[in-house]
Formats: C-alpha cells, structure tokens, sequence
C-alpha cells in the first residue's frame, strides 16, 4: 500500500482553511493526525489484546470515545473511508480508513512541474 504524507499548506493546490461542500483540509488533518497518535498509543479500542483476538475471529470490538468522535468526524469529511464502523471496529478497518483518508489528502498536493523540454 503506497504511504501519503501530510503535506505544509504550502505544498497545497487549495487553501487549507476554506470549506468546499462541507470538506476543510486542515479540519481533516488534525483529525487524521489525532486518530494516527491515538492508534500508535494504543488507544483506539477499548480493551487493544481483545481487539486483536476478535479480529482474527471476524468479530469487532469497542472503539474508546475519543476514537470514536475521531472517525466519525472523519467519517463525514472523507464519505466512506471507515468501512463498517459504527462505535466498533476491527483493526484492520481502521488501519484501512486512515489509508483511504491519507491517498484522498494527498488528490489536493501540488505536484511538482517537471522542466520543459526543448
């Protein structure tokens, strides 16, 4: 899976403070930041052992309240990008939207102009 990174607003094609149809970069990336420090802490699932355990078995497990405020506003800035989840989930689908949210940020990062050639 090919890693996004979170550009400086001056890296951008659109003004990271203006809203577009209910859609703020900077409001999605705080949030999408939020959710990686929470999941590099460990602090996504109510009970983490648990949460593997039950994802190997197919089940879902709790999500905590700070986790599950994170990707629902997520959820309504990127349409989708949570498969499945409502306040549980599974690892994997996390791991996924934060994914899904990071290559969908990365559609408003300029690209760099290559040289013309003569």
């Amino acid at each position: 899976m090919k890693k996004y990174e979170i550009q400086s607003p001056q890296c951008l094609q659109i003004n990271a403070q203006v809203v577009m149809n209910g859609f703020c970069y900077s409001y999605c990336v705080a949030l999408l930041e939020k959710l990686k420090a929470l999941k590099s802490k460990r602090r996504i699932f109510e009970d983490p052992a648990e949460a593997d355990f039950r994802e190997a078995h197919g089940g879902k497990s709790k999500l905590t309240l700070i986790a599950y405020a994170v990707i629902f506003k997520l959820q309504q800035q990127v349409e989708d990008s949570f498969q499945d989840t409502g306040d549980s989930s599974r690892p994997g689908l996390v791991t996924e939207g934060i994914a899904c949210v990071e290559e969908f940020l990365a559609i408003f990062v300029s690209k760099p102009k290559k040289p013309a050639e003569d």
